[in-house]
């Protein structure tokens, strides 16, 4: 890789290494072209970094949990004390999950000889890209570019993310400690994975409520509960 000015040329150039971009980056490369791969964060994107994987790691944990209730066990003729949680360690587990899958898919981006390079890319024009990442800027030229940066979370304009009473999916799912009221305003992906049949968190904090967008008003953030999730 040349730093600066200096223009590399790439056959396939994709930008974002979630799950669309690192696997149409690999078939790319299996297809014989020279693939760069350019994403701002680790490899696997927001779904396995900061999304889908992580919540689907605290539904297992919380539904093991679950399970292990005593009264879920005596029908079984099973007899137990009680059952507690860590939450703390819950998350620690969640992100070591996390790890081991992003480190799979680095693995899977060499095996395939596929650069990956961490930087956020601006268009210069219809067939070059500059990246502008922490080991400087990188300028590439290529016959092909892939564009699958994803989605960012909506912001409600009276009621922007602060990290403490209104949350995106990602803060939501990297709580420090356990609320113990939530609202979930949105019917995508995540929150639909939230509801209370399946909720990481009915099993131990059951005050949750789902709410569409339209019903959001600024005082359900103060009147109705502790902290709100808003997704769309």
């Amino acid at each position: 890789m040349v730093v600066g000015d200096v223009t590399t040329a790439v056959d396939v150039l994709v930008l974002g290494a979630g799950p669309g971009g690192y696997v149409a980056a690999i078939r790319a490369a299996q297809y014989g072209h020279h693939v760069t791969l350019v994403d701002p964060g680790d490899a696997g994107g927001t779904c396995l970094n900061r999304g889908c994987i992580p919540l689907k790691a605290l539904l297992s944990a919380s539904e093991r949990y679950h399970q292990a209730q005593p009264a879920e066990l005596a029908s079984l003729g099973i007899h137990t004390e009680s059952v507690t949680f860590d939450w703390p360690s819950m998350q620690r587990w969640k992100q070591s999950v996390v790890e081991r899958l992003s480190n799979g898919v680095r693995q899977l981006l060499a095996g395939n000889r596929i650069e990956l390079v961490t930087g956020t890319g601006w268009f210069i024009n219809e067939r070059e890209v500059r990246v502008e990442g922490v080991h400087g800027s990188h300028r590439f030229k290529f016959e092909h570019c892939i564009i699958a940066t994803g989605a960012t979370p909506t912001v409600i304009s009276d009621l922007p993310y602060d990290g403490r009473d209104v949350l995106s999916p990602e803060q939501a799912l990297a709580l420090p400690e356990l609320p113990s009221e939530l609202v979930i305003a949105g019917m995508t992906t995540l929150p639909s994975n939230w509801r209370p049949s399946s909720c990481a968190w009915e099993y131990v904090s059951p005050s949750i409520r789902q709410l569409s967008v339209s019903s959001i008003t600024v005082n359900l953030s103060c009147n109705v509960c502790s902290r709100l999730v808003c997704v769309n």
